[in-house]
């Protein structure tokens, strides 16, 4: 099973990220298979109900911020996974016994939102990806949206940046929705005819948002708004649209090795074309041992971060490339039919590698009108955040850690709040339930467990986030001020011995005198990619390999903070915030540090703690 990371600080490792593809195993028998790389790929452990065919895949949320994959295709209609490994079953699928396109995207108010489509109800949404509801009829209007029967859905913007979804499939062929429950059809349909069979999102040459459907008729269209569509562009000379000539099965927008976007369409005909722009379209290089047809498409990166295509179809059922262009045929392992034991191929979707998100910062109000919070999604522009509901916390947050889809947040007045929204909702956890702790420093999470370091027990644990009970021992801390979890062992930093470790976050050991890196006072800690960093009094830094022995990042090398406070890593960046001087640093080997400049700090002038949310 594939574990989440605790964002902010506990990391056992960089995670690659992960493809997963359905279709057909052995006649009659749905497959779902996964791979890390798009290249060598292995049969799911479990189907989750789905039977004859698996058609759409897609990776999103559950009602709690989790990860989470969703198949659709016969048999249940709709299955789910954490870890795209074990599936299981929807206790309902709003109706929907055999799902053909599934996406993840937000509702009208913008919480997020599932939606499927296939028979049945045609359209079906949900909060978590487990309880399905019906969309709304519209009094007058066959279907959803004019839609008799799903075949694709995807989610993204309208071009006044407006949230959209955009269904397509028989009857009226494309309707779109601000909220993925009331459809109304789109205006023209670019020449697609019988079936819209796919729809994706992304940008034009000149970057902005466009959606491309494929199907029937023209095969390809395009649109800025999802509403009007326009037929892609014939090209002197050559069939159809890129040589695919009979029918359009799938599309998506990514880029072409070179950085540059494009999009790449399956179909029957010449099976794969690409195009920069989604309407000019070229025929590829090769195909990769697809033959008959390619049904899915789907861009993401191997398992070293570079870019990846993936198309999955018929006879060599799966080929990858890193352009779009020039494709190879997926590995075959001895023993195992087809890929991963998918001999027809239909669906084909990508999750990132775990820590890419949300960085939250957060800081203390000295005077009434400074932030105490900011958000930046790559840690060096940062955004104040207001009108938060803080679950009564006050004047300042010292700490937070996200973990098994919860925030939980240290802060004056309340102490301890938790979060299921990112931040933006906050509730308070009573005094008895917070394991002796009188005043919250440090938080962290990792292998199912919360820890939180402060004053009053110094040390408590938790495996809810809501419910804490104090550390047996302490290893010499008299104040706890950081925690982090990594590599199977716990951190704390503070006062009294300055350093203590822990293997399960019960009882812990003082680190020596000697091997605490200059540090005499530890205020924050985190752990990634193998390294240990604490920050403490003055301006100290320093790292380490193994959590029990510290060595000391030079002057020169710390970008002119001061008064360290907080330390987090996420999406390939450490970040650390102090009380003054150069408050947000950053640095992407944890040893030399680079200043944020004032006008790119979102408001904070104090820092007191920064974590990352994946």
């Amino acid at each position: 099973m594939i574990q989440r990371k605790a964002a902010g600080a506990a990391s056992a490792s960089l995670n690659t990220g992960q493809w997963v593809a359905t279709g057909v195993g052995s006649i009659n028998n749905s497959a779902i298979a996964q791979s890390s790389d798009g290249t060598t790929w292995s049969k799911t452990a479990t189907k989750g109900g789905i039977t004859t065919s698996g058609w759409g895949v897609a990776y999103g949320r559950d009602g709690f911020g989790n990860g989470l994959w969703i198949v659709c295709g016969e048999g249940s209609g709709i299955a789910y996974s954490p870890d795209g490994n074990t599936w299981t079953g929807a206790s309902n699928s709003g109706g929907i016994t055999s799902g053909f396109g599934v996406a993840y995207g937000k509702d009208g108010t913008g919480t997020g939102r599932w939606v499927a489509v296939g028979n049945g109800p045609i359209i079906a949404h949900s909060p978590d990806g487990n309880t399905w509801t019906a969309a709304a009829t519209v009094s007058g209007v066959t279907g959803k949206g004019g839609i008799t029967e799903g075949r694709g859905v995807a989610y993204g913007k309208d071009n006044l940046g407006g949230n959209l979804w955009v269904a397509v499939g028989k009857g009226g062929l494309i309707a779109k929705s601000t909220d993925g429950n009331t459809w109304t059809p789109a205006a023209t349909k670019g020449g697609i005819t019988v079936q819209g069979q796919y729809v994706a999102y992304g940008k034009d040459d000149l970057g902005n948002g466009r959606w491309v459907v494929v199907g029937g008729g023209s095969l390809i269209a395009h649109s800025s708004d999802g509403n009007t569509w326009t037929e892609a562009a014939i090209v002197s000379g050559v069939a159809g649209k890129g040589g695919i000539t009979t029918f359009g099965y799938s599309v998506a927008y990514g880029k072409d090795g070179t950085g540059a976007g494009r999009w790449v369409a399956v179909g029957g005909g010449s099976y794969i074309a690409h195009s920069p722009d989604g309407n000019t379209w070229t025929k590829s290089a090769n195909v990769g041992g697809i033959g008959s047809y390619g049904r899915g498409v789907a861009y993401g990166q191997d398992g070293t971060g570079a870019d990846r295509w993936v198309v999955i179809g018929a006879v060599g059922v799966i080929a990858h490339s890193p352009d779009g262009n020039t494709w190879t045929e997926a590995a075959t392992v001895d023993g195992v039919a087809g890929k991963g034991s998918i001999t027809n191929g239909y669906g084909v979707a990508w999750r990132p590698p775990f820590g890419t998100g949300q960085w939250v910062a957060f800081g203390q109000q000295t005077s009434g009108s400074e932030s105490i919070l900011a958000t930046s999604t790559n840690g060096t522009t940062w955004t104040a955040v207001t009108g938060v509901n803080l679950g009564g916390i006050t004047s300042a947050v010292v700490s937070a850690a996200y973990g098994a889809g919860k925030l939980v947040v240290l802060g004056g007045g309340s102490i301890i709040a938790t979060s299921t929204t990112n931040g933006t909702s906050l509730t308070a956890v009573p005094l008895a339930n917070r394991g002796g702790i009188t005043n919250g420093e440090g938080v962290a999470y990792g292998n199912g467990r919360w820890v939180v370091v402060g004053y009053g027990s110094v040390i408590a644990y938790s495996t809810s986030g809501t419910s804490w009970d104090a550390a047996t021992s302490v290893g010499g801390i008299t104040e706890g001020k950081g925690v982090a979890y990594g590599n199977g062992l716990w951190v704390v930093v503070g006062r009294g011995s300055v350093i203590a470790y822990s293997t399960n976050g019960t009882s812990w050991d003082a680190v020596p005198a000697d091997k605490l890196g200059g540090i005499t006072a530890g205020f924050g800690v985190a752990y990634a990619n193998g390294l240990w960093v604490v920050v403490g009094a003055g301006s100290k830094i320093a790292t380490s390999t193994n959590g029990t022995s510290w060595n000391e990042v030079p002057e020169a090398n710390r970008g002119g903070v001061a008064n360290c406070f907080g330390v987090a890593y996420g999406n390939g960046l450490w970040v650390v915030v102090s009380y003054s001087n150069s408050i947000i640093v950053t640095s992407t080997n944890g040893t030399s540090w680079t200043e944020v400049p004032e006008a790119k700090r979102g408001g904070i002038l104090t820092g007191r703690g920064v974590a990352f949310i994946s």
